[in-house]
């Protein structure tokens, strides 16, 4: 570790800092991540919930071996610092199968979560990589349990998209052989954008439309439900079409529920066809999401859609409820849509073994009983034995510049403590990750348990 902190340490004393471009990295990373609301993921061993938050790293690993992969990295580089370079341990390993070459250029974890940065790259010319790829959800790495899959860059010149994987939860991984592995890609999606659908809202509702409980179906999730309980609309009542071209999606039912407007909508199997619906002020040409009326949106699958859901494929309703109450308020807007269709795929196996490599840590033992110790690493933290409701967890760490850090992940593994009402908290990084000495302070609830 020590050879290569001091061979990049002397190849960044040669790079003049372009203060632009590094002003410019550190608003989209940094400023931006703390000028939102903590994102969390919660989950248990006998329930896991995953979501997937947009973020923006900078990504550090040997200069010339990274380089040559991603050229855009010849411009991320101004933005890393030499204590920054600490952190690096790169793998470098590959594998290739049906033309697609995966690298993995980075690897580190903390007992507890890992980071893997790797590019996925056509070999043959075929353009079979693009800046949508999907890896289908087959990417992960052994030990975690749960994972988040974020692409950070695609370089067209090269055909190579430029990836991170987090993995939420996993002990004992330090210093471990591990199994990075990918079985499935997807490319070549087709997008229909933000676009007019022309559908005569006000001329297809039933003033007599049914609902039921949306406990009478398989509910999947979405928003959260009102308090009063979650009534959607008779499904498959009718079925109109967003245009010509889209035949995976279809609006199958519309009338107006407990005073707002509901647009139900059927989605065929797919893999991972998704969209949007808003209402938008009739007036305008283009659309406009600053005058637009967002939606809250629930998923539930009729028996219907359990019988053609399969391993790969799912199928089920969305149900698009809009604060518009009567037939007159709705007549000043229009429906607008924006969906995404199943592009094609490829299947293979690519595996990369590689030890995991071990970040630094810190200790906390002193916890003034909210906890019986916290653990910070460069990528995350956990809390051994918090004592409390783990969703009203409020853990902050301040950097010495000022920098409030953010997570992106939050997790519980409660059944350690049975019922003494204890849990074990798990977070990861939003940002790049942090170099400990950076740390000012640390709270628990408001309690600084930690003062640099």
């Amino acid at each position: 570790m020590n050879e290569l902190k001091t061979y990049i340490d002397n190849r960044l004393s040669d790079i003049k800092t372009n203060s632009k471009l590094n002003e410019t990295i550190i608003n989209k990373t940094i400023n931006n991540g703390s000028n939102n609301e903590k994102q969390y993921l919660h989950f248990s061993v006998k329930k896991l919930v995953l979501t997937v938050s947009v973020i923006c790293l900078v990504f550090a690993a040997s200069v010339t071996a990274f380089a040559s992969a991603v050229p855009m990295f010849n411009d991320w580089i101004y933005s890393i610092s030499p204590k920054l370079a600490e952190l690096l341990y790169p793998v470098n390993e590959s594998a290739e199968d049906q033309g697609i070459k995966i690298d993995v250029l980075y690897a580190g974890n903390d007992n507890h979560n890992a980071v893997v940065y790797f590019t996925v790259q056509d070999i043959t010319g075929m353009n079979r990589v693009d800046e949508d790829l999907d890896l289908c959800d087959t990417c992960n790495i052994d030990g975690p349990c749960a994972f988040n899959v974020e692409m950070l860059s695609f370089d067209e010149k090269t055909n190579t998209a430029f990836f991170i994987m987090r993995g939420l939860g996993g002990e004992g991984m330090s210093n471990r052989l591990a199994n990075f592995k990918i079985g499935k890609i997807q490319s070549d999606k087709i997008t229909h954008d933000w676009y007019h659908t022309g559908v005569d809202m006000e001329s297809l509702i039933d003033h007599k439309v049914k609902s039921f409980p949306v406990s009478e179906y398989f509910y999947t999730g979405g928003s959260e439900q009102p308090e009063n309980g979650l009534f959607v609309l008779e499904p498959d009542v009718m079925n109109v079409s967003f245009g010509d071209d889209i035949d995976f999606v279809t609006i199958s039912n519309i009338g107006f529920v407990d005073g707002k407007l509901h647009i139900q909508t059927k989605w065929e199997a797919s893999f991972d066809n998704h969209g949007q619906l808003v209402l938008l002020d009739k007036n305008k040409t283009s659309f406009d999401d600053e005058n637009a009326i967002l939606f809250d949106n629930y998923y539930f699958k009729t028996e219907e859609d359990s019988e053609n859901c399969s391993k790969d494929k799912f199928a089920h309703h969305i149900e698009y409820v809009f604060d518009i109450n009567s037939l007159e308020e709705l007549s000043s807007y229009q429906l607008w849509g924006n969906f995404v269709e199943d592009g094609s795929f490829i299947e293979g196996e690519w595996n990369v073994d590689f030890r995991l490599s071990d970040t630094e840590k810190m200790n906390i033992n002193q916890t003034d009983g909210i906890a019986d110790y916290v653990e910070v690493s460069t990528i995350g933290a956990y809390i051994k034995g918090y004592n409390g409701e783990y969703e009203q967890c409020d853990f902050s760490i301040v950097l010495k510049d000022g920098t409030v850090v953010y997570f992106s992940q939050f997790g519980s593994n409660d059944s350690y403590y049975g019922n003494s009402n204890k849990f074990d908290v798990d977070m990861m990084f939003v940002d790049s990750p942090i170099v400990l000495n950076d740390i000012a302070s640390i709270s628990i609830d408001g309690t600084k348990i930690y003062n640099k």
